[in-house]
């Protein structure tokens, strides 16, 4: 008991007195025989990435290999939830030492590193370190002066908190949306669900930077708008099987493209969301895989497959953005389901728009888990990629030299009436000059009635602080 208490003041001392441990911290495994030496490189931090070192000496402190295959993780005991998957890796800056990346304490308190060794025999041991975590860099709401900045403005603002709404009957059950985005110099424009009309529900509402503090209505629909584009100065938007483009000002329907002349077999074969790369808008088309309207013939092209059906393992393409003006990076989900492999593909596919070229990076199953709903934007040769509500990122030059994607987490958390807490992302990215902009959502308790309060709040931040994990 008294060793276990040493050990836990060790690693206060070494969060109150600096970035590291004060001193080495050992777990003990097989009766003392190793032992497993941990050492902050960076860290501990929440929500960013803290690296640990971790070095195998044996019961007279020398270096050894590692006496088995072992693991890392992160739980947090009050909130029953661990974190993201740890790498190990060998550390090239301490010999026979290991490397532990991707050390996500998403959220300040208490919690326990477990180490995890099974050796040759079978035999498994697990040993853990308590230790509190400070929450001293979070998300701060940063950009320009309000009624400048988008990231400010009270029009976003209630774009954001409209897509947080309590189901009408259900007490207890809330409504979440996923807005679309479409940035122009002097305007924002966004999916919203609003009160039915006798033109439906379903709206494209316009945020001007002039005055953001409101927004107006641009155009209403019978059916769900399921991406939104700029181009020529046109809105683009796009439903289940059709391409329209409205006048930004008047919003009047300036064209309507069917995406295919192919009946539809159910949603799974619809149209997702669509990108402009030049003068063609691809479309991501479900398990069908792409199409692309092209404006200077005015016409569609025949579907590409994108290989997503592979011996009846089926695939769908739910996303697609820009990577350059001949290149778009698609995210694929998995649609058949298996536990054992081979598995359904999903993760990301590059295709070159002139010809129709691909390159395909599965998802790390391990160190990433899997992708669903998400939501893409590329930023300075970096993927960003909300996943679910959890942002991910991952570099172009990354998955070209793996093979495949092992994407960094960035905890997500906001400012609320309860104090700094999680949430997750929901729809796009809006990329404002040198910010990164998304509707959230996040929920608090609330001290007086005891009720959970949930709402849809504004996710803001400097590009430059994003892409310092890379």
């Amino acid at each position: 008991m008294k060793i276990w208490m040493m050990v836990v003041a060790l690693l206060t001392a070494g969060l109150s007195a600096s970035a590291n441990f004060a001193a080495p911290v050992s777990l003990e495994f097989a009766q003392g025989a190793a032992k497993a030496e941990l050492a902050w490189a960076v860290g501990p931090q929440s929500p960013e990435e803290s690296v640990l070192l971790l070095t195998w000496r044996d019961a007279k402190g020398a270096v050894i290999a590692a006496p088995g295959a072992f693991k890392v993780s992160l739980f947090m005991p009050g909130m029953g939830h661990g974190s993201a998957p740890t790498q190990v890796e060998p550390a090239r800056e301490a010999n026979g030492a290991y490397r532990i990346s991707r050390v996500y304490f998403t959220m300040g308190g208490d919690w326990e590193i477990r180490v995890k060794l099974k050796t040759a025999s079978g035999q498994e041991e697990t040993q853990s370190l308590k230790l509190n975590v400070s929450e001293e860099s979070a998300l701060p709401q940063t950009g320009g002066e309000a009624g400048n900045s988008l990231g400010t403005s009270p029009a976003l603002a209630a774009i954001c908190a409209d897509g947080v709404t309590p189901h009408p009957k259900w007490k207890g059950y809330w409504h979440l949306d996923y807005p679309h985005f479409a940035l122009a110099n002097d305007a924002l424009y966004a999916t919203m669900n609003l009160r039915a009309n006798e033109k439906g529900a379903y709206a494209v509402v316009k945020v001007d930077r002039a005055n953001p503090s409101e927004y107006t209505e641009v155009a209403r629909f019978a059916e769900p708008v399921r991406d939104l584009a700029l181009h020529e100065g046109k809105i683009w938007a796009l439903f289940a099987n059709r391409v329209v483009a409205l006048d930004d000002r008047s919003g009047a329907e300036a064209l309507s493209v069917a995406t295919t002349a192919q009946a539809l077999s159910g949603d799974e074969e619809s149209a997702r969301a669509f990108a402009w790369a030049g003068s063609k808008l691809v479309i991501a088309h479900g398990t069908l895989g792409t199409v692309s309207y092209d404006e200077k013939t005015a016409s569609m092209s025949a579907i590409n497959s994108l290989d997503l059906n592979q011996g009846g393992r089926i695939s769908k393409a739910t996303e697609v953005t820009a990577v350059s003006d001949t290149e778009v990076a698609f995210a694929v989900e998995n649609v058949s389901v298996s536990n054992v492999a081979p598995f359904p593909f999903e993760g990301i596919v590059l295709m070159n728009t002139n010809g129709g070229k691909t390159e395909r990076f599965a998802y790390n199953r391990k160190s990433s888990g899997s992708i669903a709903n998400p939501r893409l934007a590329v930023a300075d040769g970096t993927l960003l990629i909300n996943n679910w509500g959890i942002l991910h990122q991952v570099t172009l030059a990354e998955m070209r030299a793996e093979g495949s994607i092992s994407a960094r987490w960035t905890p997500i958390r906001f400012e609320t009436n309860g104090g700094r807490q999680p949430g997750e992302l929901l729809g796009d990215f809006i990329q404002d000059g040198e910010e990164i902009l998304a509707c959230g959502h996040t929920q608090y308790q609330d001290g007086a009635t005891h009720q959970v309060i949930h709402q849809g709040v504004v996710f803001q931040k400097k590009l430059s602080d994003l892409l310092k994990r890379r």
